[in-house]
């Protein structure tokens, strides 16, 4: 399951209900820009 880390929990426990084998593999990161949004508004 290729999710955020607080995201996986709820279809990991779904599929895992329905007979399949999981692993979570976190890859998602969910986080404020470094630069404040700078680049963001200068575009």
């Amino acid at each position: 399951v290729t999710r955020a880390t607080d995201q996986a929990g709820t279809l990991s426990g779904a599929l895992t209900d329905r007979g399949a084998r999981v692993v979570e593999l976190p890859v998602i990161a969910v986080a404020d820009p470094v630069d404040g949004g700078a680049a963001l508004a200068a575009a």
